[in-house]
């Protein structure tokens, strides 16, 4: 769509492009996609969401010594937090102060005082707290308006199971105006009348009816919710029910369970329903949903309005609770509680103009001020440490932003780059900027400066010299800045530089902290080989070479590809057009490849980790590449380890051949990024001690002229 509605013509607008096979963007698989990299657009300011620098509650806070968090609810000014414990209890914080009002440790009977033995589950409703405590085998209800008094408690009364009203381990409540819905260990959900449930009423504690459930389990954590007139039962990291409750009463009367409208198979963790608004908690994420959306796709989740992979500088992971409302989201972790304000800063663009371009001389760098990294005897626990060692292979130039306002610039690659202009794109912003231009960067060289030493006012030249970004209110913000920017990098005039940055697969490069059995202990020598050789593997998979022969596998191999159901012309069986489709590029957006170390006379693979023996980091140069190719098979997407069945992880068919003969290809070719061995010196005598395994120098040397696989 051209700026001026007329042809298009590079620099003077945005082109759409369609990619019919999908190309690889910054949210996964595109098929659609805006050339912002070539994009001139007119000037705009904008107004974005971003989270606030988190306040945070510990356990110091709550005067514990640990935590054991297994829910957390708020009511206006009030925040409740569960200790799942045996004895339990909840703690009642000021949302404003962290100060504890009072705790909410058992209630009084009969017999006596009741401890918690675990609490599972908490909910509000209707100015009730509704506590489902695991081990006590019961449900007690306070009114949170009335200094958190006990109404009444749902259960057999005595702390047991058995009996007519027994809850067998509740594990999770919710309530409406008409029902009270209790789920415990059993295959099915209680279901109570909220007018039976007052003490001038003997039979409160009579379950008016059931939902049909799945199975018998004791440690299954629940969650439910209502939606208009359903209900949604969550059971983390396995699935949830969808039920009508417009046809509870009918299958009452008719003496049945009311069975479930939909089952579906979800990863789904924690989830906070709030003004339309669900926040929706996975492993490695929070996806926001609208609610009204949800139900109208058939209750299943889709495409989020916004996900958020990294909070507070890290990696988002499994969170005990979550809860979102009032523009403030609430996480809680093993460790600790965030809360995190949004904010709105504004973000402005003025077309057509430049700034003078800022240059730093890495010669005349304060030593203060420059680092290296991956040195031979740099610490273990550093190196196996994401949020210090990591990086994504087709950004090897890693730019951070920190809050203090310092930028830390750190080189992967394994020469020196020149004239390196870092570039950095805004969460919510489809579009890029320079931070400046670097004469030199070293090797695994690691720069920290003021973010004011590229730009004192913090506006910034967009990527493509079309105009200016002005970033003041964001950096002048309480905006947690680590996280909130994608970073890669460019350059006018190496060449080197240049093909790095055009490789194809995101993955973040890890370090893995394996040290026992068959793995040995990273180092930095390895770390840097490792580098070298993934940048390799890279440039294989990101070459027209092999594109042309894996869209024509069996014309060239002579045989297809095969996944999980083996050799079979069945699903999951030989590789359809969608299948080697949906797998290109599958395996260019990996996640991630956790690289380590094994002495075990091969390597060892898996979804989670890529381990090869010490002779592979010096033999790689000389066309020894089946290895290194078959363990990366065993998580060849990073979504399932694949085994010696597929043609993922098999000596001598599919992706091992295949990759050992393109590899010794382009070392013929000469057009590998690293061909030449001295630039680490793995193999060097200087560096035997580094080595687990002696270096055997009949290995290196490169095969016969036919000798392809």
């Amino acid at each position: 769509v051209n700026k001026h509605f007329g042809n298009y013509d590079y620099g003077n607008g945005c082109l759409i492009e369609y990619y019919p096979r999908g190309v690889i963007g910054n949210n996964g698989i595109q098929h659609v996609v805006t050339e912002s990299a070539s994009c001139a657009v007119n000037s705009f300011d904008t107004q974005l969401q971003h989270l606030s620098k988190a306040q945070t509650i510990n356990a110091e806070s709550l005067g514990l010594d640990t935590l054991a968090i297994s829910a957390i609810e708020r009511f206006q000014d009030k925040l409740y937090i569960t200790q799942d414990t045996s004895p339990g209890f909840i703690s009642v914080v000021d949302i404003n102060t962290f100060e504890v009002i009072t705790r909410i440790e058992g209630i009084e009977t009969a017999k006596g005082f009741q401890a918690y033995q675990r609490i599972n589950d908490i909910s509000i409703h209707d100015g009730l707290l509704y506590v489902s405590s695991l081990s006590s085998n019961r449900v007690d209800i306070f009114d949170i308006n009335n200094d958190h008094q006990q109404v009444l408690s749902l259960g057999s009364g005595t702390g047991s199971w058995s009996g007519n009203n027994g809850l067998v381990h509740a594990q999770g409540v919710v309530a409406n105006h008409d029902y009270v819905f209790v789920a415990d260990s059993m295959s099915r959900i209680s279901v109570y009348r909220q007018q039976d449930l007052t003490t001038d009423n003997p039979q409160f504690a009579k379950r008016h009816g059931f939902l049909a459930f799945e199975g018998k389990y004791t440690h299954r954590k629940v969650q439910m919710h209502i939606i208009d007139q359903y209900l949604m039962v969550s059971t983390a990291d396995r699935n949830y029910f969808i039920y009508d409750l417009a046809k509870l009463e009918q299958a009452i009367e008719q003496g049945v369970d009311l069975a479930p409208e939909k089952r579906v198979d979800n990863k789904v963790q924690k989830i906070d329903i709030a003004d339309n608004v669900m926040t929706v908690t996975f492993n490695n994420r929070i996806e926001w949903h609208k609610t009204d959306e949800f139900v109208k796709n058939g209750f299943e989740l889709l495409t989020p309005i916004k996900t958020l992979t990294s909070l507070n500088g890290k990696a988002v992971s499994t969170l005990k609770d979550v809860h979102f409302s009032n523009d403030e989201l609430i996480t809680a972790t093993d460790n600790h509680i965030t809360l995190n304000q949004v904010l709105t800063p504004q973000v402005e663009f003025t077309a057509d103009t430049q700034l003078p371009t800022s240059t730093i001389e890495f010669d005349a760098l304060m030593p203060a001020s420059v680092t290296q990294v991956l040195t031979n005897d740099e610490a273990h626990e550093v190196l196996v440490n994401r949020e210090l060692r990591s990086v994504n292979i087709n950004s090897l130039v890693k730019t951070e932003l920190f809050d203090d306002h310092t930028v830390k610039i750190t080189n992967y690659a394994a020469k020196e780059l020149r004239d390196i202009s870092p570039e950095l794109k805004l969460n919510g912003v489809n579009k890029w900027f320079s931070l400046g231009t670097i004469d030199r960067l070293p090797a695994y060289a690691q720069i920290t400066l003021p973010l004011s030493a590229f730009a004192p006012d913090f506006r910034f030249n967009s990527a493509n010299r079309d105009g200016v970004f002005d970033l003041s209110e964001l950096f002048n913000s309480n905006v947690e800045l680590k996280g909130l920017f994608e970073h890669r990098f460019s350059s006018q005039s190496d060449t080197f530089a240049q093909t790095l940055a055009r490789l194809k697969p995101t993955w973040e490069i890890r370090f893995a902290a394996n040290s026992t059995g068959k793995w040995r202990a990273m180092n930095g020598l390895y770390a840097r080989e490792w580098l070298i050789i993934m940048t390799n593997f890279a440039h294989l998979v990101s070459s027209d070479e092999f594109k042309h022969v894996w869209f024509n596998f069996k014309d060239i191999m002579g045989y297809d590809m095969h996944g999980t159901a083996g050799a079979v012309s069945e699903p999951n069986g030989y590789f359809t057009a969608n299948d080697y489709d949906h797998y290109y590029h599958s395996m260019l957006a990996r996640d991630y490849v956790n690289v380590g170390i094994t002495a075990m006379g091969g390597g060892l693979g898996g979804q989670g980790i890529t381990g090869v023996d010490t002779w592979m980091f010096y033999t790689h140069y000389y066309g020894q590449w089946g290895i290194i190719a078959h363990e990366f098979g065993h998580g060849f997407d990073g979504k399932k380890t694949y085994h010696h069945n597929t043609s993922f992880a098999n000596g001598g068919n599919g992706w091992q051949p295949l990759m050992t003969m393109l590899a010794n290809y382009h070392i013929r070719k000469g057009d590998m990024p690293y061909m030449d061995e001295d630039i680490n010196g793995f193999y060097k005598p200087e560096n035997s001690q580094y080595h687990y395994v002696g270096v055997a120098q009949n290995k290196r040397k490169h095969r016969s002229a036919d000798h392809m696989y």
